[in-house]
């Protein structure tokens, strides 16, 4: 029988010592210590007491950094070391400490080869161990918080799916269902699906209000979800549900741009950033002159229609869009236009029109982009000024609420 049958292999990654005092090692047992070079000095005064016949059976292997990859390569030293000293699979356990920030990736590294890993309890002296399939859901869960929290929703929900199909073991399952539908109702609300947006968030508070009971973290998610719920509900009922043109729609349009440029989609953020300009535009018809811009009625501006046609070379536009809206209003002397630099508003038109999305064949750059979001807010902010609207508040009602991997680790086993 071979004397190595019996024995086990203890992969440590970056243990604490609290925990390396902890380990069961027997004398037939080997053991890999991963650790920094801060750490060795102690590291060294721990093994001796490991209960091993002979110093072959113990491997300290000091890593120069922290990275993904140095973690990876280090454990897969520790397992072929164990392979090659006549270890199975089976016999090789890997423990870890919670508190260590880098134990995941001993998890993600380890359960490739489906070795079983323990992690110390912090707040107590007891281990308990994560199936492969947990394993990866602690991952796929930092991924998909900070998927969510740079607003890449669509991302978030995916991996979110893919937990509740993969991870058996979660104590509440509906918490991922929850987040799914978190995902669902902001890609709605980006996706200016106001109405759908409106309702899934309604299911949603009323489920967040039932599992807030065990789980409390989710407070926090509830008053965030809240603000937003106002802001939603202004932007309906200021715009007389979609009939009109409002402030708050205005506000909606830009920060959507902003989620767009955020992810380097510069042609279709510079697209809602000259329609946050146009909208201004419109906007000052509608409340000031009491002008539809979609059927104008130009009799309601203070200034004689034949005068209008002869500034205008002889036509009347059909419907009011930005570059018409903006010579009619210069035309009249409308002060809210006087502030808005001339040179700026032809540049944002020749950026528009260059686009490949409107009339061009490039794409734009985040150059042209930064000067569409400058002057398309300046110029917001300016009209929200005029209009005796709090920019700031409205704006922080409408940024989605953000999640805390931490808070979220008690739902695993």
């Amino acid at each position: 029988m071979n004397s190595r049958q019996s024995s086990k292999g203890f992969l440590c990654y970056r243990c604490n010592l609290e925990t390396l005092n902890q380990l069961p090692v027997g004398p037939e047992d080997l053991c890999y210590v991963i650790c920094e070079q801060q750490q060795l000095k102690d590291i060294l005064l721990n093994v001796k007491s490991f209960d091993t016949e002979d110093r072959e059976k113990v491997r300290i292997d000091v890593v120069a950094d922290d990275s993904i990859l140095t973690a990876c390569k280090s454990i897969h030293r520790g397992y072929l070391w164990f392979k090659q000293k006549g270890l199975n699979d089976p016999q090789i356990v890997t423990y870890t400490s919670l508190k260590d920030e880098r134990h995941l990736e001993a998890i993600f590294t380890a359960g490739f080869f489906k070795i079983p890993v323990f992690v110390k309890d912090p707040h107590s002296s007891r281990f308990f161990i994560l199936s492969s399939c947990e394993d990866f859901a602690h991952l796929d869960l930092q991924s998909a918080i900070s998927n969510f929290n740079n607003m890449n929703f669509v991302h978030a929900k995916l991996i979110f799916e893919t937990i509740q199909r993969q991870a058996h073991q979660l104590r509440n399952i509906y918490v991922f269902r929850l987040l799914s539908s978190l995902c669902d109702f902001y890609l709605q609300w980006e996706n200016f699906q106001y109405f759908e947006a409106r309702k899934t968030l309604d299911r949603l508070l009323q489920d967040i209000k039932i599992l807030e009971k065990e789980y409390k973290f989710l407070a926090n998610i509830r008053a965030s979800l809240t603000e937003n719920q106002k802001f939603l509900d202004k932007l309906l009922s200021d715009s007389s549900n979609l009939t009109k043109l409002s402030l708050t729609l205005l506000l909606d349009v830009l920060l959507n741009g902003k989620r767009l440029e955020r992810f380097k989609k510069y042609s279709e953020a510079a697209i809602c950033y000259y329609r946050v300009l146009e909208g201004c535009i419109q906007y000052r018809f509608q409340n000031t002159y009491g002008v539809d811009t979609s059927k104008p009625d130009y009799n309601r501006l203070p200034v004689k229609e034949e005068e209008l046609q002869k500034f205008l070379e002889g036509r009347l536009p059909m419907h009011i869009a930005f570059n018409d809206g903006y010579k009619i209003l210069c035309f009249i002397g409308d002060d809210f236009v006087k502030g808005l630099d001339p040179k700026l508003v032809k540049s944002i038109q020749q950026i528009r029109n260059y686009s490949i999305l409107i009339h061009g064949v490039r794409p734009l750059t985040s150059t042209q982009c930064e000067t569409a979001r400058v002057f398309a807010e300046e110029t917001l902010k300016k009209l929200f000024k005029k209009c005796g609207v709090d920019y700031d508040d409205l704006a922080t009602r409408a940024k989605p609420c953000s999640l805390n991997y931490e808070f979220f680790m008690e739902l695993f086993p």
